[in-house]
């Protein structure tokens, strides 16, 4: 297992463009509690809209603890919008463009510093929507966009 895991490491791909603007279908989100509980985390459904305001809070007082943390700036400035020809890195191209509001909830994975050309984007239709933001380790996360629910994920301790 660990050799197909490594092996897979130069295939990964991050998409952090925006989603569709349609619902994730109930089941889906089923599926995905269902797959982390089997891989021993669990993703907590968020569906209450003043919970997913205090999580886009959150997220936002993460990234402003990250901007003002110039070890944290400069680990960022070393990773992310690398050029395509590096072998380890997020690659400009992969950074995907920056939302247009501040409900959205979304990492910049540059921490604030400007990357020329990138584009803003609206990932929500509605402020009020919710999305999926599966966190499955610290600092990590991937956010597709769904209805009618914030999905977040521990790992179980043990």
């Amino acid at each position: 297992m660990a050799t197909e895991l490594f092996s897979a490491i130069d295939r990964r791909h991050t998409n952090r463009q925006p989603y569709e603007d349609r619902p994730v279908p109930r089941s889906v989100v089923d599926a995905l509690v269902e797959a982390a509980r089997q891989e021993g985390a669990d993703l907590h459904v968020i569906s209450d809209r003043q919970d997913r305001r205090r999580l886009v809070e959150l997220i936002h007082e993460a990234d402003l603890d990250h901007e003002t943390n110039p070890v944290r700036i400069d680990e960022a400035t070393k990773w992310t919008g690398v050029s395509d020809d590096r072998a380890d890195g997020v690659p400009e191209r992969a950074l995907g463009p920056l939302p247009a509001t501040t409900a959205t909830p979304f990492r910049d994975l540059t921490l604030g510093r400007t990357i020329p050309g990138r584009s803003f984007a609206v990932f929500e239709a509605a402020s009020a929507r919710s999305d999926t933001a599966l966190n499955d380790s610290p600092g990590g996360s991937i956010s597709p966009f769904c209805e009618p629910a914030t999905v977040t994920s521990t790992p179980h301790s043990s």
